[in-house]
């Protein structure tokens, strides 16, 4: 049968492309060169934030503020997110103080329980709204609570906000690593645009001590335990007994009235049993005193850890970390003070390890299936030399569609390996046929390229089918992925079908007869 135009077409191409095969080659490495390049300008990260119409908000206050002042600061920022006139885009908002509210999202990590602390969760009508309401209330938050520190974040996948750098500091005691913070904040501070700058230890705060003096304690007949029973009582409470309504089973706490919890004074009035039931006044065997101390102490691994975050918007969590690397070094810590990136940098890094971590044996394995299949070392080294014509798409495509190469893209483009490979092995394979039947490698070539023309573009042009609905309906975890896939998969295709005959062509032409006679190997 005569061939269709676009066989036709396809076969002219072809025959062009092996007539002038060095400069076909050469174009493809300077291609695959200037995608390389490109990639760099691709943002990365671990994963993508959510694309719903809806953030959240944090409020933090001193530590040491009573929860009733913290709920006065959230009800005048409640008030303000309910302003239909400052807000219109926002449909309705909630807010928990003294917690992090309930675990509504997969990935949420609720803030630790605490009097200074409030949550908030706000709900808008578009999700093209989200980046300007956000800035505004951040911009109002600023303006009218200078009393409190507070920030807004997108709900997101990964173990911290997209962009967050975190720097840990560990070793030394508390006063030298609340020391190392500040300097590390300074750091971060001194870099225009960098914001949400902070420590997860807050403030340190006034805490009064009870010093008992265990000479006097011993005289009176008062155990420490009976001291620290009682003033446990007396501030937190002490459970005595239940009250049981039904199934309902209601737990009786005692403790002081609020006005001799909170007075100072009133401690003069406090006795403690000794072991013969007598009461002593508290102020008989101890004295009382009052240090700064920390609000709480984070560790990791047992260690004492101070966390310093902070994001710049337009830089990618490793470009900031980039950045001010050579200030952190240059610091003068406090002895034994030492600090280590954290955060999404080592999440990301320590995923994308454990997704390379058995690469190498996956290729080693491909390697030998494809040596045993042709029984061939000069073919499968041309399969292998299409592989990265995927980035050739996979680059202008993600800077095309503002795309981020998050870890599920990676999963894409180690996935499009495999589709190049198959590629690779049906063209070789029919090329092989072909040459068996004809002394011509010209002909041989052009013949199997048209006779598997069809059946690669269509698998293909399917697969790019198959992946448009997750595209466009499968939200922000996707996307990127969908991007590589469809984008690495039309380019590097179009690519294989020649650049595989132009090498096969240059590794097997005998020389002595001309570009394309050859013999079978």
């Amino acid at each position: 049968t005569e061939p269709g135009r676009g066989a036709r077409l396809s076969q002219g191409a072809l025959r062009r492309a092996l007539g002038a095969r060095a400069l076909v080659l050469i174009g493809t490495v300077v291609a695959f060169a200037v995608a390389l390049a490109a990639l760099g300008r691709v943002p990365t990260g671990l994963l993508p934030p959510s694309e719903r119409a809806q953030f959240v908000l944090s409020l933090e206050l001193p530590a040491g503020v009573s929860e009733d002042e913290s709920a006065r600061v959230a009800r005048r920022l409640a008030g303000f997110l309910a302003d239909d006139r400052s807000n219109p885009e926002i449909v309705g908002n909630v807010v928990y103080v003294g917690s992090g509210g309930p675990r509504f999202f997969l990935a949420l990590s609720p803030l630790d329980p605490a009097p200074h602390i409030a949550f908030a969760v706000v709900n808008l009508a578009d999700a093209a709204a989200v980046a300007p309401v956000r800035a505004r209330v951040e911009d109002w938050m600023r303006a009218n609570l200078p009393e409190a520190r507070g920030w807004t974040e997108l709900l997101f996948l990964g173990k911290t906000p997209p962009g967050t750098v975190e720097i840990r500091l560990g070793g030394g005691d508390s006063d030298a690593l609340f020391a190392a913070g500040r300097m590390v904040e300074g750091v971060f501070r001194g870099l225009e645009g960098t914001r949400q700058i902070r420590g997860d230890w807050a403030n340190p705060v006034l805490q009064l001590t009870v010093l008992i003096d265990e000479a006097r304690a011993r005289r009176a007949g008062v155990a420490p335990s009976a001291v620290a029973r009682t003033l446990a009582a007396r501030f937190e409470g002490a459970h005595v007994t239940d009250y049981r309504e039904g199934d309902r089973v209601i737990p009786v706490v005692i403790r002081a009235e609020d006005a001799a919890r909170n007075s100072l004074d009133a401690l003069a009035d406090v006795t403690v049993l000794s072991g013969d039931g007598v009461a002593v006044p508290l102020m008989q065997i101890a004295d009382y005193g009052g240090e700064l101390q920390p609000w709480v102490i984070r560790r990791v691994d047992q260690d004492r850890a101070l966390t310093v975050s902070a994001l710049r918007p337009g830089l990618s969590a490793a470009e900031l970390l980039a950045a001010v690397t050579p200030q952190l070094d240059a610091l003068d810590l406090p002895p034994g003070v030492r600090w280590e990136p954290d955060g999404e940098v080592v999440a990301k890094a320590e995923a994308n390890a454990a997704l390379f971590a058995t690469l190498p044996q996956c290729l080693l394995g491909i390697v030998l299936l494809l040596i045993w299949q042709f029984d061939s070392f000069r073919r499968p080294a041309i399969i292998f030399a299409t592989i990265p014509l995927v980035l050739v798409g996979v680059a202008p495509g993600m800077l095309l569609m503002n795309g981020i190469l998050d870890f599920n893209a990676l999963l894409g483009v180690l996935s499009l390996a495999g589709i190049i490979i198959n590629n690779g092995i049906v063209l070789i394979e029919r090329i092989d046929a072909e040459r068996a039947e004809t002394r011509d490698m010209g002909e041989a070539l052009i013949a199997a390229c048209a006779a598997r023309l069809r059946p690669i573009v269509m698998t293909t042009l399917t697969t790019i089918l198959g992946l448009l609905p997750l595209h466009l309906f499968g939200g922000e975890l996707w996307r990127g992925m969908t991007i590589v896939m469809m984008f690495g998969l039309g380019i590097g295709t179009l690519l294989t079908l020649f650049v595989v005959p132009c090498l096969y062509a240059a590794i097997f032409a005998d020389r002595r007869r001309g570009a394309y006679r050859a013999e079978l190997p």
